[in-house]
């Protein structure tokens, strides 16, 4: 029997679920995909399951609590209503670089243009309560490098 596709629809809503678990950054992340054979087994995993796949009793008990709480279909949809596409660490379009970070993000979100993604990219970071002078620097910063044919990448926090 072959396994499920790393890359496929059923992957991503899941992969999507456990992101939604606050508690779960990269590491953890990256223990469930290792030892699961997809992210729906890892969902339907027992606590047993959890602690063979080396998660910590605290992080375990978080997403026993918050599981219920996560409807992962409704969740994707959400996703899918608002053009945000969700891309893995195992998707041919993940970019090469992050990679080869340690503890790089198994999950991305995308609403643009993928192949951006390992194009010459810059973030530009800025304060959350922006003043009138910081928006028309940030804007201009921005216009400059996109004229440029420079990509932006944004984490989507409120402010610049």
């Amino acid at each position: 029997m072959s396994s499920p596709d790393k890359n496929s629809l059923e992957a991503k809503i899941f992969a999507n679920a456990f992101n939604l678990i606050p508690e779960l950054g990269p590491i953890s992340l990256q223990k469930l995909t290792n030892y699961f054979e997809s992210w729906h087994s890892a969902w339907i995993a027992t606590s047993g399951e959890y602690i063979d796949a080396g998660l910590s009793a605290k992080t375990i008990s978080q997403i026993i609590a918050k599981k219920p709480k996560i409807n992962p279909e409704q969740s994707f949809a959400e996703l899918t209503r608002r053009q945000i596409e969700v891309l893995l660490d195992t998707d041919k379009d993940y970019p090469q670089l992050l990679k080869e970070i340690h503890a790089a993000p198994p999950i991305l979100y995308i609403r643009g243009q993928k192949s951006a993604l390992n194009k010459l990219a810059i973030a530009v970071v800025g304060t959350r309560k922006m003043s009138n002078y910081g928006r028309s620097a940030a804007e201009e910063i921005v216009l400059g490098l996109v004229e440029n044919r420079v990509a932006i990448v944004s984490g989507l926090a409120f402010g610049i």
